[in-house]
């Protein structure tokens, strides 16, 4: 045709709903059939770099909580210098715990090694003695401690469906090692009772071991399980369309320094049969930046499945769609100039064109970027004296457009938004009511309804942006976009600022 610059975007106001979501909120997704596929439809890569980052921000809170562990009160009995006695040793209190060196390393096995070395800490108590035997002295007083000790834990990540990350953190292996344990008696005699203090230690050293050993693994094991369900790994989008991120696979790569976490990414209609692709390879990683999500155009296609199911691909242009400044109307007057019979059978009547899809989008990533296949069936309609909607003659357009994906923030939420250009489109008349139609002159009339009618309303949509999942109060750090085959990768690195309220958050687990 003479222009043929359809810029039927309009496949954009369809595949705007399948990328780029207005609003979603995190939901208990319905249990769906989805087809068994080797590869994950999004990859997330965290490298050790990312860990090192985590374990600075979490490293305060960690601590907080460690200082208030519950040591419980100690009461046993002891030989001493002045007999048999029963001892109490009540109220221990740790404070002012340090961890000067801390670190989370990546492990065989899906395993993570959390060590802190050296960390100090001082603790106060009350004591209390009885001498067993008569004359049964007995004496009490406060203590003063302090210790130093080395701390090595290994927690498991695996897939487990009860939380809300769709991963389970469980501590597989706790050490504990005193570096050194000094305590002193104030109170009573205790000039004397500092003189068998070594038998005193033995127990006071025991007991705090022991609460350690049950306290800190699950104080690690809260933090990090906090972090991962923090990521809402299940949304709910418009006309009852589910997005999946539910975890597929997970795997620790000890030499190179990565985690990596493989989800479905799959859009679905509730009540009907789930896309019937699969995804393609996608590479683990591409650089060292904190954090790097992969994207199949496999996610893009289920979205544009599920959407053709759901039956709301489809757009009508009214003739008020059309500015009066328009050069063209929706009338029959001027869409006689390419189909002339239009004017005898229906005389000066407004008209409309209905557009929808007569199968799903298909989206293909390259290194030239990401193009949409769409075939989309042009209704052009008119309106009766009487209000009844005839049809006129049908189009049948397949139509390629390019999407230019960028990054950005949109309502504080880090969000991948996009542009869309016209590349192509061929398209033929395939039925007609009203005689003979030119269709290379539809093409030029159809152009500018659709430039002035459907291009605005696209562009406004695609910068609502796609929601990009991501820790709570996260903040990406000039983040990229790069597109090859088959695939398009966000990466980059991230700030972090745990509080009390983010680092744990209050929602169960959702699945």
């Amino acid at each position: 045709g003479k222009k043929k610059k359809m810029k039927i975007i309009v496949l954009l106001f369809f595949v705007l709903v399948l990328i780029f979501n207005v609003q979603c909120e995190s939901i208990n997704i319905v249990q769906q059939k989805y087809k068994d596929a080797n590869n994950p439809g999004i990859k997330l890569t965290i490298q050790q770099n990312t860990l090192d980052y985590l374990t600075k921000q979490m490293l305060p809170f960690i601590q907080k909580q460690v200082g208030n562990l519950n040591i419980p009160d100690i009461n046993t009995e002891i030989k001493t210098p002045i007999g048999h006695v029963s001892l109490s040793v009540s109220a221990m209190h740790l404070s002012t715990v340090n961890f000067p060196s801390a670190s989370i390393k990546i492990a065989s096995g899906n395993n993570l090694v959390v060590v802190v070395s050296s960390a100090t800490a001082s603790a106060t108590a009350n004591w209390h003695y009885r001498e067993k035997s008569w004359p049964h002295i007995s004496d009490h007083g406060s203590a003063d401690m302090s210790l130093n000790i080395n701390v090595q834990a290994t927690l498991g990540a695996n897939l487990d469906p009860s939380h809300k990350s769709g991963i389970k953190i469980t501590s597989t292996q706790f050490d504990l090692h005193f570096n050194s344990f000094h305590l002193k008696l104030h109170g009573g005699a205790s000039w004397l009772y500092n003189i068998f203090i070594d038998v005193l230690k033995h127990n006071i050293e025991d007991s705090i071991s022991k609460q350690l050993h049950n306290q800190i693994p699950h104080v690690i094991e809260t933090q990090l399980q906090g972090l991962l369900d923090s990521v809402d790994m299940q949304v709910k989008m418009p006309f009852d369309v589910l997005l999946s991120f539910d975890p597929r696979e997970i795997n620790f790569d000890q030499p190179k320094g990565m985690i990596t976490l493989g989800s479905i990414g799959s859009f679905i209609k509730k009540g009907l049969d789930p896309y019937p692709g699969t995804p393609g390879t996608m590479p683990d990683s591409l650089n060292n930046k904190m954090i790097q999500i992969f994207i199949s155009e496999y996610v893009l296609n289920t979205a544009g499945w599920a959407y053709q199911q759901a039956g709301v691909m489809k757009a009508v242009i009214h003739s008020k769609d059309v500015p009066e400044s328009s050069p063209i109307q929706l009338n029959t007057t001027y869409w006689s100039l390419v189909a002339p019979g239009l004017v005898s059978k229906y005389p000066n009547n407004l008209m409309q064109v209905t557009l929808h899809t007569s199968e799903a989008p298909k989206a293909t990533m390259g290194k030239d970027g990401i193009t949409i296949d769409a075939k989309i069936a042009a209704d052009f309609q008119v309106i009766t004296s009487d209000g009844k909607v005839e049809d006129a003659f049908i189009t049948e357009l397949d139509v390629i457009v390019a999407l230019n994906a960028s990054m950005k923030v949109v309502d504080g939420k880090n969000s991948i938004v996009g542009t869309v250009t016209y590349k192509s489109a061929t398209g033929k008349i395939t039925s007609s009511n009203v005689g003979d139609v030119n269709f290379e002159g539809i093409f030029v009339l159809i152009e500018l309804v659709l430039e002035y009618g459907i291009i605005p309303l696209v562009n406004a949509f695609t910068t609502k942006g796609f929601v990009i999942p991501s820790i709570q109060f996260a903040q990406l750090i000039n983040p990229n976009i790069v597109v090859d085959n088959g695939y398009l990768v966000v990466y980059s690195d991230f700030t972090w600022t745990p509080s009390t309220t983010n680092l744990l958050p209050a929602c169960a687990p959702a699945i």
